[in-house]
This record gives structure tokens, sequence and C-alpha cells, in this order.
């Protein structure tokens, strides 16, 4: 065999293997697929979690009426530049779950972000997350960690008392939050003494939050934490502080005004 022949010999050989390999990449590409039987209270909070964990963006906008929800901007490259897009995801009158890439975007000359189209880019990391949500789905461990992840989020609570009537409210609240302990990093207001006969408590540890909405609005909160302990008696006013209780109770009028206990 003389090397000209060894040569192409090669060259045939790299082609078909260059070829095979494009060819099982295609065939293993995820096609997506929407998520039939979805169930809201279970999809939205795992979805929730992915979306965070994952893909390291919040959620913007959440109507639980109509089954809605949509991410905060994912940012990705492409050969071509930096692009974005939200997720949006839907649950239909027949359970079924979509996902979509919603406000494509890409930057111009002047990096300035302009609107794109869904291209195949879009489409597999549609199908991708779609896929990742249907697996976690099947795992009770996941939904119940995303349930109490999600329910007891201020931003999450923020997104759904804001477009809520009052009687889902009061749903949502006795459904998911009361009795549940939460976690959350709060500013220090301040640190009184019990004068409230209703609770038994020495303290009260009074602290607020604000939650800005990308349209602009504001969610405040004021939370009070009724305890015996005194751990906060020099704590700096205006200070974060990671403020561990039981939620007792949440009103909700244009601002929230929630109770906790040791």
């Amino acid at each position: 065999m003389n090397r000209k022949f060894k040569f192409y010999f090669v060259c045939i050989v790299l082609l078909f293997s260059s070829l095979y390999g494009v060819a099982q990449k295609k065939k293993n590409m995820i096609q997506y697929k929407p998520i039939l039987m979805a169930n809201v209270e279970e999809a939205f909070p795992v979805a929730a979690m992915i979306i965070n964990d994952s893909y390291g963006i919040n959620i913007n906008k959440l109507d639980w009426g109509a089954k809605e929800m949509l991410s905060g901007y994912y940012q990705y490259r492409k050969i071509l530049g930096v692009y974005r897009f939200r997720f949006r995801l839907t649950i239909d009158s027949d359970n079924t779950l979509n996902v979509e890439a919603k406000e494509v975007q890409t930057t111009d000359a002047k990096d300035n972000w302009m609107d794109y189209v869904v291209e195949k880019r879009e489409r597999e990391i549609v199908a991708e997350f779609a896929e990742q949500l249907n697996q976690a789905l099947k795992k009770p461990d996941i939904i119940k960690k995303a349930q109490e992840r999600f329910y007891t989020d201020l931003d999450i609570n923020a997104l759904f008392f804001f477009s809520a009537t009052e009687v889902a409210g009061k749903r949502w609240f006795e459904n998911f939050i009361k009795g549940k302990r939460v976690n959350w990093k709060l500013t220090f207001v301040d640190l009184t003494e019990n004068k409230n006969s209703s609770y038994k408590s020495k303290y009260v540890e009074n602290y607020n939050l604000a939650v800005e909405f990308i349209s602009g609005a504001q969610t405040k909160f004021t939370i009070k934490k009724y305890t015996d302990s005194d751990k906060n008696v020099m704590t700096k006013k205006g200070s974060s502080v990671i403020v561990e209780g039981t939620c007792l109770s949440l009103n909700y009028n244009n601002a929230f005004n929630i109770v906790l206990v040791d």
C-alpha cells in the first residue's frame, strides 16, 4: 500500500467517523415533549427549583388561576453572540404542561438587546429543561423539597398575592404556609418587649422586606416574631438577619403582615 493510497484511506475513515458522530448526535438529541397529567401544585414548584438551581434565574410572573409561570431571562451564547429568553410554562384544561422560549433577544452592534426568533438552540434548551422537569416530577422526594422551598419563598408569595383574590389568598395560606417552618433573610427593625397578651413570649422581633417586580411595583412585608430568645438584643438595626420560625398567620392588604413563633 503506497503512501498516496494510505493518505486517501485515512481521509475516508475520518470522514465516515465524523459523519457517524454527527448522525449519532442528531439521533441522541432530546426531542421536546409536553408533560401530560401535570398538577400545578407539584409542577410549578419543581419547575421553579430547576430554573433557579440549574439556570441561575428566578421566577418573574406567577398567575396561579391561569396556570402560567414566567422566568427571568436565561442568557447563553451561540456562534454569533449572546442571546437570552424567558421560560414560559402553562398548563391547559387537559392538564398538559407546555414550555416555550419567550421574548428571545440578542445584542446589536452597540450591545443593546433586540428581538430575535426561536431557532434550533432555543428549542434544544427548552427540550432539555422539559425532560429534566418530567424526570424530576417522577420523584416524590424532589417534589416535597421543591414545595417546601416554593410555598415559603417570599418572592413567590409576593408574585402570587399580587394577582390573587382574597379567597385564593386564604386558601393558599391554609394549604401551603400555615404551620410551616420558614428560613428568611430579612432586615432587622427592632426588638421590643411583648405587650400582646395573645402571645406568651417575652420579646417581639420586628423585621421588614420589600420585593420589587420587573414592572417597578413593590410588595412590602412586615414580619413579627414572638420569641423568648434575647440573641438579637445587640443586633444592629437595619442589618440583614436570617430568621427562622413557624408561620402562624398571614394577612395581605397591598402589603404583608406575617406572624412567626419559635
